[in-house]
């Protein structure tokens, strides 16, 4: 049996939402865990990661809209923030 047919809308919001996640995933979680390792090891971060780490939250903020009610993708958006969220009061500690 096939899946029924997506309409218009629901593909845009899925290719949106694959291609927030491949971003996340190779792009800016890399660099997040960098950025939490630099800061453990006592490192301070720089202005462009702090800009960095804005533009994600903002990033997230903007894509919550997206992810509707599917229990994954928020438990993922919540981890993200969470992350984002350690990385900067860590900094502004150091700061």
């Amino acid at each position: 049996m096939n899946a029924p047919a997506l309409t218009f809308a629901e593909h845009e919001r899925a290719q949106a939402v694959s291609a927030l996640a491949s971003d996340f995933v190779h792009r800016r979680l890399p660099r997040a865990l960098a950025l939490q390792a630099q800061l453990g090891e006592g490192e301070p971060i720089g202005d462009d990661d702090a800009a960095f780490l804005a533009d994600t939250v903002d990033t997230l903020a903007a894509a919550t809209a997206l992810f509707g009610q599917n229990p994954e993708l928020n438990a993922l958006h919540r981890c993200a923030l969470g992350l984002c969220d350690d990385i900067m009061t860590e900094a502004s500690a150091r700061a």
